[in-house]
């Protein structure tokens, strides 16, 4: 009989774990009872790795796959603006092929006292991409371009011809706060 009971009790023990039941063990009525947590507690306004590169990460995986992009360095960058110098000390940019969707980034630490500079390169930039793209719009490009918007956002300035640039600078506010 004893052997029975005892077979009995581990064939429980084994459906109860495998049919996922847990055991739960009380604390003491004596122990220091557990702290609350407020709604905010969990909430992080800057994200633990931020900045102008994380940003345009960010950017073009809210984008989505289909879009045909490049990280682009300084030289292809003026060669893509048309100038030939651009007082920089950092620059982030991903230049897209229309036929893939238009989604240029372009985000420009100038240096000091360049600011204006570097914003009316960005300017003429969005005006050579709107002139290409008038015989030539693809999946929207020519809107996109149209409605580019350049902007500063704390020591750095910033192109977006995004398809949705309203989520774009929320982005950019996020990874890059001021």
């Amino acid at each position: 009989m004893k052997s029975g009971a005892l077979m009995l009790f581990f064939v429980l023990i084994t459906a109860a774990l495998l049919n996922g039941c847990v055991f739960i063990q009380t604390q003491d009525t004596e122990s220091e009872p557990p702290a609350t947590e407020t709604p905010t507690d969990n909430v992080r306004e800057t994200p633990a790795v931020s900045g102008p590169r994380i940003a345009l990460r960010e950017i073009y995986i809210s984008i989505g796959p289909g879009n045909k992009s490049e990280l682009v360095g300084m030289d292809r960058l003026l060669e893509i603006i048309g100038i030939t110098s651009l007082p920089a000390a950092e620059i982030y940019a991903r230049y897209s092929d229309p036929r893939g969707g238009l989604a240029d980034v372009v985000i420009i630490k100038p240096e000091e006292e360049s600011m204006v500079e570097v914003r009316e390169a960005l300017y003429r930039y969005r005006d050579r991409r709107v002139a290409e793209l008038e015989n030539f719009d693809v999946l929207g490009s020519l809107d996109i371009a149209q409605n580019a918007v350049i902007f500063e956002h704390g020591e750095y300035v910033v192109l977006l011809m995004t398809p949705d640039n309203d989520a774009a600078q929320m982005i950019i506010s996020q990874f890059m706060p001021l």
